[in-house]
């Protein structure tokens, strides 16, 4: 097939990679089915085979068809062991359809959807993983309210036909991963009378064997639920471990079915086994575009102009959920006109919070400190730039993993230039959380983030730190001067700086500079304020 291939091609006057735009592979792919090192997929043949048409049989991809579907449909393990192996090195599987037209489907806590908008782009790859039949496990993960269960049910309806069992299960109340397969083993009617293994690596054993026998769609939703919260992300709590178990076999043993994965936060062993010639891949599942958002929105009476929308739907980052969330109180309080809104600046309230709150706590503190910094920053930064504002880094492992995981966890954002930023949404909920802590250090007269982070940033662009006057310092210095009056805030802080001066004299921090500018924002008279000895940084 190599030379036949590489001649028609040639004969069309083709490039390797307009044959792989016509078929929607890669141009790494075409050289090697060139070379002859690999031969293609079930899917990509016949991709070829239409690309190609009548000249198709001369380069031999019909008997290439032919050879490959080694799977049977009604029992997966008819293929012999060296065809078997055969399979697994070319990560090669054949679509089944089941034959019986017998199709058993499980849907537990799958929501009912009524209206599904966008994502066509999205839905076809994740459909193409799955139907190529090389997937074994699909993980979809994304910020809270972006619509992952939506679209993994989109998904799962549309391959369904493809399974003779699918089985979706909510996670979101944490069950053992016992209960799961036991729920699961009760789907077949050989199980139902038979003794379960107790031990949970056989019962594991005994679910990769049913995934063998018979073509099987397993959807678990809501995966983050049995994460560990306040760690990086992909760590599983204690009575949930087995999670990763599950997650691993399924994901590195051969069959043919597949697991479908929702998720906050990509489970770990996701991370190490995805790659974009593997049988375990990934979806991050980003916000819905503004055509598609306003067609979301169309039946919640807002009015504005198309800048307008665009404006808004971009603030929340097409964020499906909150966007919803926030139509409410634009009807209701600001009649449904959205740019009415958008002059309050203040995009994160009732709902919203709650939402970024479930996700905010879920972080380690070192992963919360490294929000508030970029939150500071106002803009997109360096890895670089984000390590030298910390006066007291953790060693460069724990913040190179605490940045991959608040990337796993789509709380950040990188840029072609691999600098990093917050959405919108999030850097005004950060930025109002470091707020609110600083204020309670102050009212508490303790130095935390006071000493760790900057209020604003001398050396920053003028329009950086004008932004952080507006939306940090300021609002402090109102804060307090709200609660405590001129007189109560100069008292406060005076005693935290004396208590600077005992404990934190010999260390470097943002505290005394911190205080300054406060002192300046406030117009406090700066006389008897002793900063002697103190490093005033920023």
């Amino acid at each position: 097939m190599s030379q036949k291939l590489r001649y028609e091609r040639k004969l069309r006057g083709w490039s390797q990679a307009d044959v792989a735009a016509k078929i929607g592979s890669d141009t790494k792919a075409i050289s090697r089915w060139e070379r002859g090192e690999a031969l293609p997929r079930p899917y990509f043949i016949q991709k070829l085979v239409e690309l190609f048409g009548k000249d198709a049989n001369e380069l031999g991809l019909m008997e290439i068809a032919q050879e490959r579907t080694i799977v049977s449909s009604d029992n997966f393990t008819a293929a012999s062991p060296s065809e078997q192996a055969v399979a697994h090195e070319n990560k090669e599987f054949s679509l089944i359809v089941p034959q019986d037209n017998v199709r058993q489907e499980y849907w537990g806590e799958a929501p009912h959807i009524e209206n599904f908008y966008g994502r066509e782009n999205e839905l076809t790859e994740v459909e193409q993983w799955i139907a190529e039949g090389c997937c074994r496990v699909v993980a979809v993960v994304g910020i809270g309210g972006v619509g992952k269960t939506s679209f993994a049910l989109v998904v799962a309806k549309k391959v369904q036909a493809a399974f003779k069992y699918v089985f979706w299960r909510s996670l979101r109340n944490s069950p053992k991963v016992e209960h799961i397969l036991e729920s699961f083993f009760q789907i077949f009617p050989e199980q139902r009378s038979s003794d379960l293994p107790i031990n949970i690596e056989e019962k594991i054993s005994l679910l990769i064997t049913l995934l063998r026998e018979h073509r099987c769609l397993l959807i678990l939703d809501n995966v983050e639920s049995v994460l560990q919260a306040e760690d990086r992300t992909g760590e599983y709590r204690e009575e949930s471990k087995d999670y990763g178990r599950l997650f691993q076999r399924i994901g590195e043993t051969y069959h043919a079915s597949c697991l479908l994965l929702t998720s906050r936060e990509k489970p770990k062993e996701v991370a190490y086994m995805e790659g974009a010639s593997s049988t375990v891949r990934s979806l991050h599942l980003s916000g819905i575009d503004d055509a598609n958002g306003r067609i979301l929105l169309k039946d919640k009476e807002l009015l504005g102009s198309d800048e307008i929308w665009t404006t808004f739907i971009h603030l929340y980052s097409g964020n499906p959920l909150i966007l919803k969330i926030v139509s409410e109180p634009i009807r209701e309080v600001f009649g449904g006109d959205i740019a009415d809104f958008l002059r309050e600046e203040k995009a994160v309230f009732g709902g919203t919070r709650e939402l970024l709150d479930q996700q905010f706590h879920r972080l380690s503190k070192l992963e919360q400190h490294l929000m508030y910094w970029l939150a500071i920053e106002r803009e997109a930064v360096s890895r670089q730039d984000l390590w030298q504002n910390m006066l007291h880094p953790s060693s460069k492992g724990a913040l190179l993993d605490a940045m991959s995981s608040l990337r796993r966890r789509s709380l950040i954002e990188t840029g072609s230039d691999g600098r990093f930023t917050l959405q919108p949404v999030i850097m005004e909920y950060v930025t109002e959380r470091f707020v609110e802590n600083i204020y309670q250090e102050i009212d508490a007269e303790s130095i935390i983030l006071l000493g760790s982070h900057a209020l604003i940033k001398a050396q920053s662009n003028d329009y950086v730190r004008e932004s952080q006057l507006r939306f940090i310092l300021a609002p402090l210095a109102a804060k307090l001067l709200a609660t405590f009056g001129k007189a109560g805030c100069n008292q406060k802080l005076r005693y935290v700086l004396s208590t600077l001066r005992i404990t934190s004299s010999q260390m470097s921090s943002y505290a005394a500079g911190n205080i300054l500018n406060l002192l300046i924002q406030l117009q406090i008279d700066l006389r008897g304020f002793n900063f002697s000895f103190l490093a005033v940084e920023q």
